[in-house]
């Protein structure tokens, strides 16, 4: 009696109902989905992304160049920038959801997530060789000034378009930049420092009525691309950018990659605001129309009528510098959740949202698309020019 007197009292019962809660796992949060990803947020990715597709095979097509997004275009940058302010404008609050103009990022994040994007892009392009001849070797036809190779690193340069014509390198930087992107986004905490009280508005659906608003947009730039594809075909160089900039920012616009809370969605997948698969929509609906249409017309393939730049640039060489480019891409990335093309799109928006223009630019992508334009030039002056060969 008094062992037992004494056992009960070390060791008292538990309730019968007192039963522990389970520990929380990250694989339970991995499968959590965010509120923010609906099923007309879905469509309107892919057919967003369709449209980047499009019009990255219609420059190829017609131009023989890869669509400028992490490089500064004289017509296609600008182009890109009034299309989004044009666009903000003649749609107002139905366009608005593809945008999230207040962000609760500091100055110093913005600045360091573009000066990181820049620098890795320029790490992730073809390095430029010194010619010692007049004439490039891929130029039999007395072609005095043959165009020069490509500058993209960047997710739509590598991402789509180097995936679309098969480049180990640009396969080797997606990996790269995709796994550091995640990797600094829940390292750096950057889905509570840059969305804030932005991520609320962010998990609100989506109106119904604003539906019809994703079919307009994605026939605008379908309209833009072919427009694109024409005037590159007939020789004006300057009006297929600026009308491949139109079809670029109107694809950007409806994908609503210009969200951030749409890139650390993807990334950071054990936020407690839910994984969001929607960047996956948007590469995959690029794929699906770039892949087959670069594969089958052999815009990667040099021939004697095509300078062979997009060639040079898909077949470049993985070594330090792809992998360097993704890592530093991937960190600014996920530190801002911000890439180049969309970048210039919020600053569209954004001068068109307020009554003070620069104010505008200032409050959402002017300082992060500054840092990334001139972190990238700075880096692509920086690095030595590897002498050219005789083939």
């Amino acid at each position: 009696h008094l062992c037992s007197t004494h056992c009960s009292a070390a060791f008292p019962k538990q309730p019968p109902d007192k039963v522990p809660d389970p520990p929380t796992t990250v694989a339970s949060k991995m499968v959590s989905i965010s509120a923010a990803c609906t099923t007309n947020g879905l469509i309107a990715a892919t057919l967003g992304g369709a449209g980047i597709g499009l019009t990255a095979v219609a420059r190829a097509a017609s131009t023989g160049e890869l669509l400028p997004s992490s490089s500064f275009h004289k017509y296609g940058t600008p182009s890109m920038i009034l299309t989004a302010a044009a666009l903000a404008r003649a749609y107002g609050s139905p366009v608005g959801r593809f945008f999230e103009l207040q962000t609760s990022a500091s100055i110093l994040r913005l600045a360091v997530g573009g000066a990181l994007v820049g620098a890795g892009s320029s790490f992730g392009k073809v390095r430029e060789r010194r010619s010692h001849h007049p004439q490039s070797v891929l130029h039999t036809n007395s072609t005095p000034n043959p165009d020069p190779p490509p500058r993209q690193g960047c997710t739509s340069g590598n991402g789509i378009q180097g995936l679309a014509a098969m480049s180990p390198a640009s396969f080797v930087f997606v990996l790269t930049f995709m796994a550091c992107g995640a990797a600094a986004a829940a390292l750096l905490g950057s889905s509570d420092a840059v969305l804030g009280a932005a991520a609320a508005a962010a998990t609100l659906p989506v109106d119904s009525g604003s539906d019809s608003v994703a079919y307009e947009l994605f026939a605008l730039a379908v309209t833009l691309a072919g427009g694109q594809y024409a005037a590159g075909k007939a020789g004006s160089k300057a009006g297929a950018a600026i009308l491949g900039g139109a079809a670029f920012s109107t694809s950007l616009v409806l994908s609503s990659m210009p969200k951030p809370s749409r890139v650390l969605g993807f990334l950071d997948f054990t936020s407690e605001r839910g994984w969001d698969p929607t960047l996956m929509f948007v590469m995959g609906g690029a794929l699906l129309v770039a892949f087959p249409l670069y594969q089958a017309l052999g815009l990667a393939v040099p021939t004697p009528k095509k300078s062979g730049a997009i060639s040079k640039w898909a077949s470049r060489p993985v070594d330090a510098r792809t992998v360097l480019g993704g890592v530093l891409f991937g960190a600014g990335w996920g530190c801002a959740g911000m890439c180049p093309g969309p970048g210039m799109v919020t600053c569209g928006a954004a001068i068109a949202s307020q009554s003070n223009p620069v104010a505008g630019l200032l409050a959402a992508g002017g300082v992060w698309t500054a840092a990334m334009f001139g972190t990238k030039s700075l880096v692509d002056l920086a690095q030595p020019k590897s002498p050219s060969r005789k083939e």
